[in-house]
């Protein structure tokens, strides 16, 4: 996700709803290398988590989230809900 000229967010989608220490380091190392200033994880919702953005910490001054998508029945509702939530961390409004 872009604001302007500079790159803000870079996501990394995993098909798995765990994210490993290897997909932390990944998703640093792609965050530290465009300057980005928000890394996110997406995955898809399980039984046993909520659809959502959770804060996962910070690290070099960068923020790190992980999104559940709920791909259940509406790929598009999912999805649309998605784009808000990266705007909204970006202070940008949608409609």
């Amino acid at each position: 996700f872009k604001k302007g000229k500079s790159i803000e967010i870079i996501c990394e989608v995993k098909y798995k709803p765990k994210i490993e220490e290897v997909d932390r380091y990944q998703l640093l190392s792609h965050v530290l290398a465009t300057e980005a200033v928000i890394g996110v994880w997406i995955s898809p919702k399980t039984e046993n988590s909520s659809e959502g953005l959770e804060y996962i910490g910070s690290q070099a001054g960068k923020k790190f989230y992980h999104y559940r998508i709920d791909l259940t029945y509406d790929i598009d509702s999912g999805l649309s809900k998605l784009c808000l939530k990266m705007a909204s961390l970006l202070n940008i409004e949608m409609s």
